[in-house]
């Protein structure tokens, strides 16, 4: 019987899944039981197989957030990975959220008070798009370890805010509110070990809300865990085009968005 199992230096425990070589055996004569059978064992590399997650699609970028999870989220010994870049920042103002839907003032003159009192918050399960209940704990591994310590206690899994907001939304205008949330952001390299290759995953991101206000050095301007902007923008076909308060809109409210055109 000619057999081959890949083993751990210094103890008997198998990791053949886990680890990134492979064996094989063989005869060289095809009758094992001739005069001469020449066993043989060949110990190679698994095949490697590199994944940019900045240039996947969607569907690409889902299954390998189902794969990082099903390993890595599991504490499997077939996941290791390592931060690459890792920092605090605001979200841009394409991924601001709506709190609460936006409001047209269409009838009352001059103006119309809009407000809202409720809240938003945010969960890194909720930019992961997994369901709840799933533990992300071997990432805490990387802040821990990594995190500069000004940062290692500046993340939480979930951030909850309950405010009221007012605004005047002046005639012709449709006035909103939207969220710019502070976060973590972490970056890094996954490499994911299975029975016949090795799947690494380079530049994939997750972020995490913030705990609480973070001040970073050299006097730069103070993160916040989140900051609400009123926005307005003109209802379209109301003439003189009326003019509303704040900055034009570039972020759409939900529902049909203002420059789109009806068909019918």
């Amino acid at each position: 019987e000619l057999t081959c199992t890949i083993k751990q230096h210094g103890n008997t425990n198998d990791v053949s899944i886990s680890s990134p070589y492979a064996c094989s055996v063989s005869w060289t004569d095809s009758d094992p039981h001739s005069i001469d059978p020449q066993p043989h064992w060949s110990v190679t590399d698994k095949p490697t197989l590199v994944y940019d997650a900045s240039t996947l699609s969607p569907g690409q970028l889902q299954t390998v957030k189902e794969q990082i999870l099903a390993t890595c989220g599991a504490g499997k010994p077939e996941c290791t990975y390592d931060a690459t870049s890792q920092g605090v920042r605001t979200t841009p103002r394409s991924e601001w959220e709506p709190l609460g839907a936006p409001d047209a003032n269409s009838t009352d003159h001059p103006d119309k008070t809009y407000e809202v009192d409720r809240g938003w918050s945010f969960s890194w399960q909720t930019q992961w798009s997994v369901k709840a209940g799933v533990s992300l704990a071997f990432l805490e591994k990387i802040i821990t370890a990594k995190f500069e310590a000004s940062l290692s206690h500046s993340w939480s899994e979930s951030q909850s805010v309950s405010e009221k907001h007012t605004q005047k939304i002046p005639y012709g205008c449709t006035g909103a509110f939207y969220v710019e949330k502070g976060e973590v952001e972490i970056t890094g390299t996954f490499q994911i070990v299975n029975p016949s290759s090795v799947d690494i995953i380079k530049n994939f991101t997750v972020v995490f809300p913030l705990a609480n206000d973070y001040n970073p050095p050299n006097d730069l301007p103070v993160v916040h865990i989140g900051v609400v902007h009123s926005v307005q923008w003109p209802i379209k076909g109301i003439n003189p085009t009326p003019t509303c308060n704040g900055e034009p809109r570039s972020s759409p409210p939900p529902g049909v968005p203002a420059v789109s055109v009806y068909v019918g």
